[in-house]
């Protein structure tokens, strides 16, 4: 009896010295909307814009930093965005339409009110890139296009490539800093191309 309560609390005790691996939370990064380069004088429509739910690849729709390179395609498993590409770029041109004032009033799918404009886009592609000769690059494409929302007429369609050489140094730091600056080029490029387009339509 005495050697089985021994081997029990032998066992116990053991047990209990051995801890749970801890499993690291990976670490979030956010990308915002640089506010010194919108534009703010720009044309001034009277009216209103809608930004349609953003369609995309699935992998858009997450939160993981994709890399593409040659036939592999992967994601960081240390590292996330906070929020998901697709997510990001509506709330980035929503501001960005928003400060600049280029419509009277900017809203998103989830609205039922009348507007004017319709604003879809299907975001194609949106990560690292390995190129050849070692250089790294964050690349996106999106197609965009206006329509007329009483008629549903097409009124600007495009397709854009944005590419933003990493670094040097590649890191994770130089990483996010040119998905940011990818994310404001196209959000700029967007917001600027429409104003022309409204422009020559008023």
């Amino acid at each position: 009896m005495k050697k089985f309560l021994l081997s029990f609390l032998f066992l116990f005790f053991s047990a209990c010295s051995f801890k749970p691996d801890v499993v690291e939370e990976p670490t979030a990064h956010s990308l915002h909307i640089n506010e010194a380069k919108v534009k703010t004088d720009s044309y001034k429509s009277k009216k209103s814009l809608q930004i349609l739910s953003i369609q995309s690849p699935f992998y858009l729709k997450t939160n993981k930093i994709y890399y593409r390179q040659g036939s592999v395609f992967g994601k960081y498993a240390k590292h996330v965005f906070s929020d998901s590409p697709v997510n990001f770029l509506e709330a980035k041109l929503k501001r960005y339409f928003e400060n600049s004032k280029l419509f009277s009033a900017v809203m998103l799918a989830n609205t039922s009110a009348n507007v004017d404009y319709l604003l879809e886009l299907d975001l194609e592609s949106f990560e690292k890139l390995y190129k050849e000769e070692g250089k790294v690059y964050v690349e996106s494409r999106v197609n965009f296009s206006l329509i007329e929302a009483k008629s549903n007429k097409i009124l600007e369609q495009r397709v854009v490539i944005f590419e933003h050489r990493i670094g040097p140094p590649d890191n994770i730091e130089q990483t996010i800093i040119t998905f940011n600056n990818v994310l404001n080029k196209m959000a700029a490029y967007i917001a600027t191309h429409l104003e022309e387009v409204i422009k020559n339509l008023e």
